[in-house]
């Protein structure tokens, strides 16, 4: 096992050799893979200013924002980083550091290919950038399209290649868009097939993914660490959702649903429509708290967790419903 503490977030990299993984001191480490692929060893920290936020709960009044929409890596050990406090994006590469100043507090920021990502602002506004970074003396930063999408503070973003479209979602409504024009789509909002409840207030959604099998699935934060998991089709229809207090969910090649229990230390594969529990597993016996899940192929899981111990990262393999420790 890889032991690495602090870990609130990790990714890997583009070139499948490398794991980024944010500290909560504001730090990110890399570790590479090595020749066994048993475990990723230190290689070295990203080292730049710390006057960002992870988390934006302040008076400003902006959401509670997940780690992941932090920052994007365009190529390889090449990142985008947003939620600076003077409204500025970063470019972060090899022994360089260039900021763009902007005219909002970006909140959240995704890949689209090695030149171009997508922002959401403080103020609803998504827009598609292109970056020029092949002369390190005059990197460029364009935009190529912008919109006013949500009616407040974007929290949350999806783009599929395969489909041509991207979401973008606020404290209770996610727009569909066309990613070619950002024309509108459909919306889905969390609360048009529920009752009316003062609780609805308190909701918020927080991370968004689009499944192989063209599923939108949700995650909302209700308050107090509880959580729920809805899913739609691609018209904006509710089919289903799990609650609990679900600390992060992942989507398997084959449209399953992984969900990490940190009360129960349990992970569990769902059903991807009605959502009933297929196999679950206890990954440790105390009480303990997930961090993330990274799935690949060929069903490997990579998987983040904190005990008494430390945090740590273990490999999980996936055979069928079944899950196997790795290693």
């Amino acid at each position: 096992e890889s032991f690495i503490y602090n870990i609130i977030y990790f990714r890997k990299s583009l070139s499948k050799n490398n794991l980024y993984c944010i500290l909560n001191n504001k730090e990110i480490e890399i570790y590479q893979k090595d020749s066994r692929y048993v475990e990723y060893k230190y290689k070295r920290k990203i080292i730049f200013s710390k006057n960002y936020l992870l988390f934006k709960k302040t008076e400003y009044g902006y959401p509670i924002l997940k780690p992941k929409y932090l920052f994007c890596e365009l190529k390889e050990e090449h990142f985008i980083f947003c939620r600076y406090l003077d409204n500025s994006i970063k470019l972060v590469m090899p022994n360089l550091e260039s900021n763009f100043l902007l005219d909002s507090f970006v909140t959240t920021i995704i890949r689209i290919d090695e030149r171009e990502f997508i922002t959401g602002d403080s103020k609803g506004k998504l827009i598609h950038w292109r970056i020029n970074f092949d002369n390190p003396l005059k990197i460029k930063l364009k935009l190529i399209k912008k919109i006013n999408s949500n009616n407040s503070s974007i929290t949350a973003i999806a783009y599929s290649n395969r489909l041509n479209i991207v979401i973008s979602a606020d404290k209770a409504t996610a727009i569909i868009r066309s990613f070619n024009d950002f024309e509108f789509l459909t919306y889905i909002n969390i609360h048009d097939e529920e009752i009316a409840s003062d609780d609805n207030n308190n909701e918020l959604i927080v991370d968004i993914k689009i499944s192989n099998y063209d599923f939108i699935y949700l995650l909302i934060n209700k308050g107090n660490n509880n959580y729920k998991l809805k899913g739609y089709s691609l018209n904006g229809i509710c089919f289903g959702q799990y609650e609990e207090k679900i600390t992060n969910f992942e989507l398997t090649k084959g449209g399953k649903v992984l969900v990490g229990l940190a009360h129960m230390g349990m992970v569990l594969v769902l059903d991807p429509i009605d959502f009933h529990v297929l196999f679950s597993r206890f990954i440790i016996s105390n009480e303990c708290l997930f961090y993330h899940f990274y799935f690949e192929k060929p069903n490997i899981i990579f998987f983040g967790l904190k005990d008494e111990e430390g945090s740590k990262i273990r490999l999980i393999k996936l055979e069928q419903n079944e899950i196997k420790f790795f290693i």
